[in-house]
């Protein structure tokens, strides 16, 4: 036996891709006479060779990979989150603008007796930056259910001057045509004061996600696509059913995100946690974080003084989609923004 035909058996026997590769070749026409052949065998033996580079090749990226990931986790580790620079360019006349839309948004809620809270990212970005984190590029903030229905029979009088807003699984509130944008989370209360053991409520959250991956939401245009609300009715039903119970609410039940929220984690904390409310520095404004902040956050992120392993704005294409008109649209916003 030749060393090409050892070579083509010894790969048949080894590897499935390959294996195919083989018999493919074995019969094609153009191969039937293989052994008779020396030219096609020397052509067979320079793609085996070829193929086993690639092999090696292929076992060196993976090894890079490995290293380069060891490495991203030593640097992820050493590096004080804390410490880094703020951002610049447009991603911070995103960020400006939108802490601009958010003290329009937080005296409408004082003039209306609303309630809030920063959440999420921009609760991160307070916490650990005193401000937005260096990647953010729009608002969190929550309210209490109360609030949340209150707000929905009021937004139209927010809505002047440019502000718009939309109601999907959450209250979103642009301005113009720009890409600014808050997001308002709605807090619903338990039953009690006792929060439900992990496993009952892990199988409530399952159930949630099967109905989530049927709803008809549009992504690709969230500002104007909207839950329907037999699927809302569906959401809460679960809720009455193993959590609410229909029982009375008492005054200091634990609170959750409601159920209706697309989210990519969700968590029970308890009345304390989030009340009394607290103020914070935000850039150069001083806003309100759960009583707990730290605690609240470690519900979420886990260690959220160690950097993530992805660090991306929401807006993939701020800078790119910035128009001569959105800036000074923006520009303008934030300055009118000073005198409230």
């Amino acid at each position: 036996m030749n060393t090409t035909m050892a070579k083509l058996i010894s790969i048949f026997i080894k590897d499935a891709q390959k294996k195919k590769f083989i018999y493919n070749i074995l019969t094609n026409k153009e191969y039937k006479n293989i052994n008779n052949n020396t030219q096609i065998l020397e052509k067979l033996e320079s793609k085996i060779d070829n193929l086993q580079k690639l092999e090696k090749l292929e076992s060196k990226i993976d090894n890079l990979q490995k290293s380069i990931s060891n490495l991203t986790s030593v640097v992820r580790a050493k590096t004080d989150a804390s410490s880094l620079k703020t951002a610049v360019g447009d991603l911070r006349l995103q960020q400006l603008g939108s802490l601009a839309l958010l003290k329009n948004i937080i005296k409408f809620f004082e003039d209306n007796n609303l309630i809030y809270w920063l959440e999420a990212g921009s609760l991160l970005g307070a916490v650990r930056h005193k401000g937005f984190i260096p990647w953010d590029d729009d608002m969190d903030i929550a309210t209490t259910r109360e609030c949340y229905e209150k707000l929905k029979q009021i937004l139209p009088k927010l809505c002047k001057n440019g502000i718009s807003y939309s109601e999907g699984d959450i209250i979103r509130i642009f301005y113009k045509n720009t890409s600014l944008q808050v997001d308002i989370f709605p807090f619903d209360s338990g039953n009690s004061e006792e929060l439900p053991d992990a496993v009952s409520y892990k199988i409530l959250t399952n159930k949630l996600q099967k109905i989530f991956d049927n709803i008809p939401f549009d992504w690709s245009n969230y500002r104007k696509s909207t839950i329907p609300e037999e699927y809302k009715l569906k959401l809460r039903d679960i809720y009455k059913d193993e959590i609410l119970q229909n029982k009375p609410i008492p005054e200091k039940a634990y609170l959750f995100f409601a159920p209706h929220c697309f989210t990519w984690k969700r968590v029970l904390c308890k009345y304390d946690e989030i009340f009394p409310l607290k103020k914070i520095q935000f850039e150069h404004m001083e806003l309100c974080i759960p009583n707990n902040a730290y605690m609240h956050l470690h519900n979420y992120f886990g260690d959220f003084e160690v950097l993530p392993d992805k660090m991306s704005s929401h807006h993939v294409n701020i800078g790119k989609n910035f128009s001569e008109e959105n800036i000074c649209d923006i520009l303008d916003f934030i300055e009118k923004s000073k005198l409230l």
